[in-house]
């Protein structure tokens, strides 16, 4: 994501998060599916989702060596937590939770904190992750 559209995004998600704000959402929770299938989240103060939209949120590249039971394998590519993952929140696809009062949700897509894919999703869509897989997608 180059730099016009890192700004682009911040100014996007900067009008989603007051429109969200006014109507009492307090939270967003980023969503990811794994390599072993496994739907993960992290969440984010809807007050912080420009900055999400613009730099990502971190999350340890260690996920993608987890299994479905949550134990470790290892790869060439991923053998440990060090690096950094960044989760950019699809804002295309941010939407209240109806059942979760306070709460919205997005996809989120995945990036290196170098702006490449993830090393472990080298087949993937140009979001990221692999098409057709969880993630809302």
């Amino acid at each position: 994501m180059g730099t016009g559209d890192r700004e682009q995004a911040y100014a996007r998600a900067r009008q989603e998060a007051e429109r969200l704000t006014a109507s009492g959402i307090r939270g967003i929770a980023l969503t990811w599916v794994d390599n072993a299938g496994v739907t993960r989240a992290k969440s984010v103060p809807t007050a912080r989702l420009p900055h999400a939209a613009r730099r990502g949120v971190g999350m340890s590249p260690v996920f993608d060596v987890f299994l479905v039971d949550d134990s470790m394998t290892t790869s060439r590519h991923v053998g440990g937590p060090d690096g950094d993952l960044r989760l950019i929140p699809d804002l295309d696809r941010l939407t209240p939770l109806a059942a979760q009062p306070g709460w919205a949700w997005a996809r989120s897509t995945g990036t290196t904190s170098r702006a490449g894919r993830t090393p472990s999703a080298s087949g993937c869509s140009p979001g990221g992750w692999p098409s057709g897989r969880g993630s809302g997608g």
